[in-house]
């Protein structure tokens, strides 16, 4: 923060709807709002330089676009659709409900977000479990300098204070909350609270960051009791605040993905459990092991249906160690789940054997329908078809619908190189397969 107003008898103008135009320690104007007071062309006018950020908002809010400009020359663009992040037209990444997944190229990175009690992102690593950034906060959200830091070589994770998205072009310093976007440097909104939930329509969480937090903009209640309070501290209930007709997104979101299945994707093999004295590899050819393959390929399934908004339970995000009783430990990771698909790979003998194929819990209608659904939507490898699995533990131990799911042979050479260089397509089909089969 710097007190550029600091000689200036009024450093913060507003607008008749109390609204900010002008903060004068950030050279910053506010030229136009929205309907729902939300901006969409913000100025930045240090010496020497005129910078410009406009958004774009969907009728309910949703942020789509924000473009950047120096000196009138258009500097960058970003699209937000969904779960996906392009910028200058590029996909650059894809939020998931743990972390992100880095696009390069054709290359995909998958990251997660390490957050403490506010929903404050503290450290995010990569799958090698390489650190990529520290965050450490003031009281109030302000980033301390000394206390974080950066790898310097990755893409900058922007999703920080309570998991919201930094907008740092040009110094702005701002948080994206939804309904308003907050200056964790002042501790303060832009623009007033339209639920009047304190006194002052600015403060952020009743001037109690400690204890609060507002996952929206909209209303802010105590994280450790779950309880919302009103200006003078009394507790309220959810319906009162609800009678102001009113729903918090965050709220909204979770009550849309709780109406949906939970679903279970089980990388197969990678545990070391107590049946064996080592991670087990699964089907082995060369340097390319079936525990990889299958974790590669429910990564990208996951994805697919993150970005629909089903929840999903995975049982491994990497090789397991002590994981207890064999198979039985997958199952109880999987508690909750209403569908179990299981991802291996096949592997006979005979290097020629090749194809793609779903087996499916005994004597159930349910899962023999999903795993049609699935065997359906492959276009990759040659369809072997769905079978029956009276033999299969994790599939007749599971309570709900299940299946197993064996993607290609790794002992094929075709399938193999299919497996590996169409990962993304794969998991896109196999999600394709499941989502199609919830719809019906």
């Amino acid at each position: 923060f710097k007190d550029n107003g600091s000689f200036e008898p009024i450093e913060y103008t507003y607008d008749d709807n109390g609204n900010m135009l002008t903060d004068s320690n950030k050279s910053l104007s506010i030229s136009k709002y929205n309907h729902l007071n939300l901006p969409e062309q913000l100025n930045l006018n240090p010496p020497q330089h005129y910078y410009e950020i406009s958004y774009l908002y969907s009728a309910a809010g949703q942020k789509l676009h924000k473009a950047t400009h120096i000196d009138f020359t258009p500097a960058t663009t970003t699209d937000y659709v969904g779960s996906f992040i392009y910028q200058d037209g590029q996909s650059q990444s894809i939020l998931t409900p743990e972390g992100r997944v880095v696009v390069d190229g054709s290359n995909y990175e998958y990251q997660y977000f390490l957050k403490d009690h506010l929903g404050n992102t503290r450290i995010t690593f990569n799958g090698r479990r390489t650190i990529i950034q520290e965050d450490s906060y003031y009281p109030y959200g302000m980033n301390m300098a000394g206390l974080s830091h950066e790898s310097g070589v990755d893409l900058p994770n922007k999703y920080l204070y309570n998991g919201k998205e930094l907008q740092d072009d040009f110094g702005l310093g701002w948080y994206d909350y939804g309904a308003r976007f907050y200056d964790a440097q002042l501790g303060r909104w832009h623009v007033p609270d339209p639920l009047q939930q304190f006194h002052s329509s600015y403060n952020y969480a009743g001037n109690n960051p400690i204890n609060n937090i507002d996952p929206s903009g909209m209303y802010s209640y105590n994280w450790n009791t779950g309880e919302y309070n009103d200006s003078d501290g009394n507790v309220v209930s959810w319906s009162e605040v609800q009678s102001n007709n009113y729903e918090e997104p965050e709220k909204q979101k979770e009550k849309e993905k709780d109406e949906k299945e939970k679903i279970a994707i089980d990388p197969g093999h990678g545990d070391h459990n107590d049946k064996n004295s080592q991670v087990d590899p699964g089907a082995v050819n060369g340097n390319d092991y079936e525990k990889d393959i299958a974790l590669n390929i429910s990564e990208a399934v996951k994805i697919e249906l993150a970005a629909k908004g089903y929840i999903i339970i995975m049982t491994r995000t990497g090789d397991v160690l002590n994981a207890g009783t064999k198979l039985q430990w997958r199952i109880d990771k999987a508690s909750g789940a209403a569908i179990f698909v299981s991802i291996h790979t096949n592997s006979v003998s005979t290097s020629s054997a090749n194809g793609f194929s779903v087996c499916y819990k005994s004597t159930d209608a349910n899962s023999k329908s999903l795993a049609q659904y699935i065997q359906d939507q492959n276009t990759l490898f040659k369809n072997r078809g769905i079978s029956e699995r009276s033999n299969l533990y994790v599939l007749n131990k599971f309570t709900g619908t299940a299946v197993l799911v064996e993607v290609g042979f790794i002992s094929n050479a075709s399938d193999l190189n299919i497996m590996k260089s169409n990962t993304s397509e794969i998991g896109k089909q196999i999600a394709t397969g499941i989502i199609n089969y919830l719809s019906k």
